[in-house]
């Protein structure tokens, strides 16, 4: 499953937007519990 990959036209690693919403909403998650 490569669902990170490399554009050559830009140079920017592209991530799907279901993977990065993923990652947003998990990085939110353990932001809010390291607060309390």
């Amino acid at each position: 499953m490569n669902s990170i990959y490399y554009n050559e036209n830009t140079g920017d690693l592209e991530i799907p937007l279901d993977i990065l919403s993923k990652g947003i909403s998990y990085a939110a998650k353990k932001k809010l519990h390291n607060i309390k």
